[in-house]
């Protein structure tokens, strides 16, 4: 709701719920976060750095997930590849998993 806004929210709701099932499902499941020291030099090689809200951090390196809301990012999936995002200031890397493997995982959910 936060990252479309009331008025959008509220019309998907009406005229496109599994739209909306959909962004609840990929909010939950579109991504990981990982240590960079877990990721393999090859992935991170063309990684791109974002900024994310201090607020979304805890203790330098931990996400609060409280708060955290990939829809806010507005990042753009690979149609069929893992997209790696190296989170400034911290040691943290952002996976967002393929839009396959996001659509196939959610009509399996189903």
């Amino acid at each position: 709701k936060q990252a479309l806004g009331n008025e959008k929210y509220l019309e998907y709701l009406t005229k496109y719920p599994d739209s909306i099932e959909y962004y609840k499902f990929f909010v939950e499941n579109g991504f990981r976060i990982s240590k960079k020291e877990y990721v393999s030099e090859e992935k991170l090689t063309n990684a791109q750095k974002i900024s994310i809200p201090q607020e979304w951090i805890e203790n330098n390196n931990n996400i609060n997930f409280e708060k955290f809301n990939i829809l806010m990012l507005r990042l753009q999936q690979n149609e069929n590849e893992e997209k790696y995002f190296l989170i400034k200031n911290t040691d943290l890397v952002l996976i967002l998993k393929s839009k396959t493997d996001n659509e196939k995982k959610f009509k399996a959910k189903k």
